[in-house]
């Protein structure tokens, strides 16, 4: 039976409605209005998790599933020295800690880097970050403890993106000319054969067990598309178009245009025509922004077992 029919196959009712895309043990975290609330993948079990009234944003679930970390804005706290605070909660809405991301320390000493927080998310199970502009060229990704608060580590650059189950975060950053990919600060040996001076970085995806990672890549009017393993190219793949774009999926990446889905087979290690797969995750992102809809929510962020 192929994808698509599994997947149509295994339907599930909400509201005297079949979904076609149930999803086992997913469950969702979303605002409504300036409280947090949670539901299960059907829109089932609605829980509110806050009930303070303030503006919040960036609902983000912990790699387990058993923590939200949220943030309020530098204007809704009445710390005058931090940018705003990362809120961490239990999956019940009880409160586990409250992490400041400083503009300046207690001694009065600026600290340099965000100008303003963009998105925040978790680098591991304990451990939060913070992203933001740090000047009109380069962002800052700074990681703090999800307890004390401490400031761990901050990484300079682009195009951040984060493996919470090896505690890793990729990133481009370009120096003398020359574009680099990065994790945790160490430059891969293998970005000069990856990149040109003309390079444009656009994205980076881990897969869901972290074990590839995929860059999307301009060089003029191409992009192209390579999958690594272990700091080693695994798969290269050139469109001639310039409007593709990568997504994770499963544990596995997809890239499509408006007109084909491609998606990447490790054990062919190349990319693939999946028009059955672009059309599941199309059913998948309708399905939830229905339930979403319904619930009264927005700002959501779903979470689901690794698969």
């Amino acid at each position: 039976m192929r994808l698509l029919e599994l997947i149509v196959a295994a339907t599930c009712a909400i509201g005297g409605q079949a979904l076609a895309f149930p999803e086992v043990r997913a469950k969702v975290v979303f605002l409504r209005g300036n409280e947090l609330f949670s539901a299960n993948a059907d829109g089932t079990g609605l829980q509110q998790l806050t009930h303070d009234g303030i503006p919040k944003s960036n609902p983000t679930w912990s790699p387990r599933g058993d923590k939200i970390a949220y943030l309020v804005a530098q204007d809704q706290t009445p710390d005058s020295s931090s940018r705003g605070e990362i809120i961490i909660i239990t999956a019940s809405g009880q409160p586990v800690s409250l992490v400041p991301v400083l503009a300046r320390e207690p001694d009065g000493t600026i600290v340099g880097g965000l100008r303003f927080i963009e998105g925040i998310g978790w680098s591991d199970e304990m451990n939060v970050f913070a992203t933001g502009s740090a000047n009109p060229y380069v962002a800052e990704c700074r990681v703090m403890d999800g307890g004390s608060g401490r400031v761990i580590t901050s990484y300079f650059g682009t195009g951040f993106s984060a493996c919470p189950t090896r505690g890793e975060i990729a990133y481009f950053d370009r120096t003398n000319s020359q574009l680099s990919l990065f994790v945790n600060n160490k430059a891969l040996p293998i970005s000069k054969t990856l990149f040109t001076t003309e390079s444009v970085p656009t994205s980076i995806e881990w897969s869901a067990t972290c074990d590839r990672l995929a860059l999307a890549v301009k060089n003029g009017a191409k992009v192209n598309f390579v999958v690594l393993r272990e700091g080693s190219i695994e798969s290269r793949n050139e469109q001639s178009k310039d409007n593709w774009t990568l997504a994770q999926w499963r544990n596995t990446f997809l890239v499509r245009s408006f007109d084909r889905v491609l998606i990447y087979d490790a054990g062919k290690r190349a990319f693939r025509a999946a028009p059955e797969e672009g059309h599941a995750l199309d059913l998948q992102r309708n399905e939830r922004n229905a339930i979403v809809q319904k619930l009264g929510g927005h700002a959501p962020h779903w979470w689901s077992p690794r698969q």
